[in-house]
């Protein structure tokens, strides 16, 4: 037999000697190569962790709009808007919560358009104008609130969300103590407008004394009322144009604030609540979501709000003093001050009391979500009381703040909240002037073009939320309208998810998302459900600019 000649071929090196040769081969390098390739290691190693922790964990966003305020500040300018911290890791698990604040990527298909604008990627013919790679989809994220969920059947009323309830009955879905918190808007603040004391009574005073605070004097039953009007108005602290309304004036610039409403204009002390009188207009980036409102923001912030609460702390009292929240002879909420203590009633029904003075204290009552509220510092005095629902604008019905009695109160830090109150906008209203327009009085092509795509996102709006109408009469019925697509019967054009029987059930993997500033947001009553997965994110924390507003 032939011998098996030996193994010639040269042993594999170890890894420590693999590791000793690159040690040798570096340090023969020059010094600055040397440092070029660890700061490339090092940033490399770096970008790959930053980027997977951006794609799948947390990300960071800007807020540009005023659509999520007073939760979230938008503002164009990079050092005044909130930069939000995303959890994309959780949300993948958890999905959207009711109430919850989510970035979403726009379910609209959009492209650049002129002058870098975006614009709807489907022609009035249905042609697609978007090619990749040179004229792509644009990604733009929005973040709104998730108000209503999968299967559930809802309508917007008086400015609240009504879901159906497992008994077939409607009531408002009350949002949770913390988010409802972060949602109360101020819009008076004693004190924070100088000389400004908008309470008003027939033979009762309210007059600031010399240390500031409210003094009031009540001798009769009627009392003295808040008489700022409960507008759903919202305007960013700083510049508004005014000028009176029913023409005739210029457009003047003011320096305004929710809770210094008050201006000056050719000598007239004005008021922006006061839109009765004055026209308000603040049309600017940083408080639009979409520029398409135009003047019908004014329509918009004319809604009265039923929804609101009152502070006080009183320092002294004498006689008899009742403080109420009431609307109309249905709902009133009423806290009675005596020399024997206080009582809590809504309606002719006691529901606390107690011997303490309250004098100190921190009294706050609220109407809100179809519930009388009530707390003493951070103590809730009973359980919420349902209320019935009732109109805000109706006159038998607006909302009041009072005091009456036959006595004196001294209090500090007077204040009025309102709550979010959703308006009544896209599918919301009533939009057959949209097919009765007349194009022959359109002034050019364009105009025509225009009017014709806006035609187009109102059909693709509808058809999003007709084929969903709980009532199955009424769904039988418009879907037979829109198909026929007759001018003589736009009636799949009224408004939707605005009562009982046009109530709409949210189909699967889809979500309402609405804007917490309600006449600046365009959201889902603009452009239709958020598909489950254009989902990014719930928003968790805010960490920039401003250290007060770090949460």
């Amino acid at each position: 037999m032939s011998e098996i000649p030996p193994d010639s071929s040269p042993a594999k090196p170890t890894r420590q000697e693999r590791l000793r040769r690159g040690q040798v081969f570096e340090e023969r390098l020059p010094a600055w190569q040397r440092w070029v390739n660890a700061f490339c290691e090092n940033w490399i190693f770096a970008f790959i962790i930053a980027l997977a922790l951006r794609q799948f964990f947390i990300e960071a966003y800007r807020i540009p709009t005023a659509s999520m305020e007073p939760a979230l500040y938008g503002d164009v300018a990079l050092s005044k808007a909130d930069h939000v911290v995303v959890d994309k890791m959780g949300f993948r698990f958890i999905g959207p919560k009711r109430w919850g604040v989510v970035v979403f990527q726009y379910p609209v298909p959009e492209v650049e358009g002129p002058h870098g604008r975006e614009m709807p990627a489907i022609t009035p013919d249905g042609e697609r104008l978007d090619s990749f790679p040179f004229r792509p989809l644009l990604q733009r994220n929005f973040v709104k609130r998730c108000v209503a969920m999968p299967g559930d059947t809802f309508f917007i009323r008086y400015g609240d969300v009504y879901q159906q309830q497992d008994d077939g009955s409607f009531a408002v879905t009350a949002k949770p103590p913390g988010i409802q918190e972060a949602l109360w808007l101020p819009i008076y603040r004693h004190g924070e407008d100088s000389g400004y004391v908008p309470w008003r009574g027939r033979s009762s005073t309210a007059e600031i004394d010399d240390g500031g605070s409210l003094l009031f004097s009540l001798r009769d039953d009627q009392g003295i009322l808040f008489d700022q009007p409960l507008r759903n108005i919202y305007v960013k602290p700083g510049p508004v144009n005014v000028r009176p309304r029913g023409g005739g004036g210029q457009w003047q610039q003011q320096q305004v604030s929710l809770t210094q409403p008050q201006f000056s204009y050719n000598g007239r002390t004005g008021n922006i609540y006061d839109l009765d009188r004055w026209e308000i207009n603040r049309l600017t980036t940083a408080d639009l979501d979409s520029q398409h409102y135009g003047s019908s923001l004014n329509m918009l912030m004319r809604d009265l709000v039923g929804d609101v609460r009152l502070h006080m702390v009183p320092q002294e009292r004498s006689g008899t003093v009742e403080l109420i929240l009431a609307q109309g002879g249905v709902n009133r909420l009423r806290l009675r001050l005596d020399d024997n203590g206080w009582t809590l009633s809504l309606g002719d029904e006691p529901l606390a009391q107690g011997d303490e003075q309250l004098i100190g204290r921190h009294i706050r009552l609220a109407l809100v979500d179809n519930t009388a509220q009530a707390w003493l510092d951070d103590t809730m005095l009973m359980e919420p009381q349902s209320i019935v629902p009732v109109d805000p604008s109706a006159s038998a019905t607006r909302t009041r703040i009072q005091l009456r009695g036959e006595g004196v109160l001294r209090a500090q830090h007077v204040a009025v909240d309102r709550d979010v109150y959703y308006t009544a906008d896209g599918i919301l209203t009533d939009q057959s002037d949209v097919w009765h327009h007349r194009l022959s009085a359109m002034a050019s092509r364009d105009d025509m073009a225009r009017f014709e795509q806006r035609r187009m996102e109102v059909r693709m709006i509808r058809e999003q939320f007709v084929p969903h109408l709980a009532n199955p009469n009424k769904r039988e019925s418009l879907l037979a309208s829109m198909q026929a697509d007759n001018r003589q019967d736009p009636s799949w054009l009224q408004g939707l998810a605005i009562c009982e029987e046009t109530a709409i059930t949210v189909p699967d993997n889809a979500y309402l998302m609405l804007g917490d500033n309600s006449p600046f947001s365009a959201d889902s009553r603009n452009w239709g459900w958020v598909p489950g997965t254009n989902m990014r994110g719930r928003v968790f924390g805010v960490v920039f600019p401003r250290w007060t507003r770090v949460r």
